[in-house]
């Protein structure tokens, strides 16, 4: 069971690597770079989302 556990969390922390690769560096918008919180608007998205995605793929 601690294996499936693993893989699930390093699963994530990639999924989450790849959002804040493609997506989140840096935040544009229209081509221009843009705050978080500008980004979070543009997307639909709350601030604190965008937050964890970035500490997920970090750890």
């Amino acid at each position: 069971m601690a294996e499936k556990g693993e893989s699930n969390t390093e699963l994530n922390k990639n999924i989450c690597m790849f959002i804040k690769q493609k997506y989140f560096a840096p935040f544009k918008i229209n081509g221009r770079e843009a705050t978080q919180n500008k980004y979070a608007e543009a997307c639909d998205l709350s601030s604190s989302t965008i937050s964890k995605i970035n500490k997920i793929s970090k750890d």
